[in-house]
Parts: C-alpha cells; sequence; structure tokens
C-alpha cells in the first residue's frame, strides 16, 4: 500500500518528470486518491483489438507536448495504424499538444495472412472472415499428404442409428461456413467408434470422413495441431474456389473423384438421413449421394 507521503514525493518527481501532467491522474486514481477527471477524453474504437496499457483513456489542456500513441493488437491480424475516421483516411502519428476536445482514434487492421498462403499448421489458407462474422479468422486446408501419402484417403460418410435395426437418423447438421467444425463434433458424438456401414446392415466401422478429420494430430514447426475437422458444404466448396481453382494444395480432380462434406442434406425429399453432401472438384455445385458410399476426405481447421 503506498502511504499518502510517498504518493505526494512521487507526484511531484512525476510532475517534474511528465509533459502535460496526463500520469498523475491515472496515478492518484491507482492509490484511491480524487484528482480532478481529464479535461479531455480519448476514444479508442478497436475493431475487435486490444489497445495498449500504455496509451491514455484522456489528457489535460495544460500539457506540453503531442501524445504518442502506441500500437493495438489483435490475434491474426497486423496492425495498421490509428485513424481519425472511420474510412481510414486521415492517418494520425500522434495528438497534437494543441488539440483542446475530446479524440476519436479507429484501429486499422490487415489480415497477417493472406489466401493461398501456408497457414501455421502447414497447411493452405483457402478462406479469411472478411466480416468479423466468426470466432475465428482463417481456414486452413489440411497440407497436401497429410495423411502420408501422395492422395487424398477414401472413407465412407456412415449412417447413424440408435440400435442395429433402428431406423436411420440425422444429427443436425448445417452446410454454411463456419459450421463444419460443429457439424464434425454432432457427427463423432453420436457415431462414436460404430458409424453403421449399411442402412439396412449391423456392420459397423471407426473409420469414417468425421471420426478421420477429429482424431488427426499433425506436428508443424514444433508445435502439435489436433483441432481439425470435416469441411461443410459451404467450407468445401470456399476450398475448391481458392485453392483448386488455382491448381494447388494437390487435390484430385478427377471426373468421378468427389470429396464429402460435413453436412447431411435436408433438402433431399424422400430420405434425408440417407445422403449427405460431395463435391467434385472439377464441377460448380454439390451431389446428394448414399451415405455408404467411399470419397475422399481433406480436414480443415479454423484459427
Amino acid at each position: 500500500m503506498v502511504s499518502r507521503a510517498n504518493a505526494v514525493i512521487l507526484s511531484l518527481v512525476l510532475l517534474l518528470t511528465c509533459s502535460g501532467c496526463d500520469l498523475l491522474s491515472d496515478f492518484w486514481g491507482g492509490v484511491g486518491t480524487q484528482m480532478p477527471e481529464y479535461d479531455y477524453q480519448i476514444i479508442y474504437h478497436l475493431n475487435g483489438g486490444l489497445n495498449s496499457q500504455n496509451n491514455p483513456s484522456g489528457f489535460n489542456a495544460q500539457r506540453t507536448t503531442d501524445i504518442q500513441l502506441d500500437d493495438a493488437s489483435r490475434d491474426g491480424y497486423v496492425f495498421e495504424g490509428w485513424f481519425s475516421d472511420e474510412e481510414f483516411t486521415n492517418h494520425i502519428v500522434n495528438i497534437s499538444r494543441h488539440t483542446t476536445e475530446d479524440v476519436e482514434v479507429y484501429a486499422k487492421w490487415e489480415f497477417l495472412y493472406a489466401l493461398r498462403e501456408q497457414g501455421p499448421a502447414g497447411g493452405l489458407i483457402f478462406y479469411r472472415d472478411e466480416q468479423d462474422e466468426y470466432s475465428w479468422n482463417y481456414l486452413e486446408a489440411a497440407p497436401s499428404g497429410w495423411n502420408g501419402t501422395s492422395t487424398d484417403p477414401y472413407a465412407i460418410f456412415g449412417y447413424w442409428k440408435e440400435s442395429p435395426n433402428a431406423s436411420c437418423l440425422t444429427v443436425g447438421t448445417e452446410n454454411t461456413i463456419g459450421s463444419g467444425k460443429m457439424n464434425t463434433d454432432k457427427l463423432v458424438a453420436a457415431m462414436g467408434d460404430s458409424a453403421y456401414r449399411y442402412h439396412d446392415g449391423t456392420a459397423t466401422t471407426d473409420t469414417y470422413a468425421a471420426k478421420i478429420c477429429a482424431d488427426l494430430v499433425m506436428q508443424y514447426n514444433s508445435n502439435t495441431y489436433d483441432d481439425w475437422f470435416l469441411p461443410s458444404e459451404n467450407e468445401l466448396l470456399a476450398m475448391k474456389q481458392n485453392l483448386h481453382n488455382f491448381s494447388i494444395g494437390g487435390f484430385s480432380s478427377n471426373s468421378y473423384d468427389y470429396y464429402w462434406s460435413s453436412s447431411e442434406e435436408y433438402g433431399y425429399p424422400w430420405l434425408p438421413q440417407m445422403v449427405s453432401c460431395i463435391l467434385n472438384f472439377s464441377e460448380y455445385r454439390s451431389r446428394n449421394v448414399t451415405k455408404q458410399e467411399i470419397y475422399f476426405i481433406r480436414p480443415i481447421r479454423a484459427f
């Protein structure tokens, strides 16, 4: 605990060493002593970022130097500077000592990773959250050869039944960007180690598309990545558009080769629990097939 006598001494030192005395308000507030508020406020628009602890919340009219603002930070982004407007047209280097009004500043960010650039797990970035819709910033496809072979592996999608002789069920998946992780978690939680191979049989397997992705653990640059999942229909389409269409990623593009998504097809008019969505990277739309078919798999991750 700072005594009042020591506080007075420290405040005098600060008065002699700081310009504008903005630090005094912060200090006195920290020791519980009432001090005048700042004459003017600095309002920070961080746009998802984190402000520097060194940046003051305001300033006083008697200051004698300009205020130099430290950089903000944001996971997955590069700080591009402070601006006085939302359109980022007026870059602020400092807040002039002659300013006599409240100031608003806006943090500008640029993505750390470009599309088709190598991501932290060694794969390729194929989607960026440009509109800040999700809790993550990027989608990264597992690198070619992720399973130790030169081609992606085949597997079934698998059926879910509550018992061998029961009817097949859906688990409640979606097809949107951002739903692949949820889809995969639901599929693995429902089927566990016993996905049914056929809708009318009792044979099961622990090797199916969603589980292969969920079980994947990769080492890259001394880091471990175990957050992979089977992409949703629209995530798979984004991977095709931003990687395969640029001839990168090592995907199969033969006319008879398809990739599984994690999206069950609810638009199928008769038996939605029987089919799921696949995509041929040489085509432009997905198809519905029965879950016992064997197609390619490419895991992805979000970060």
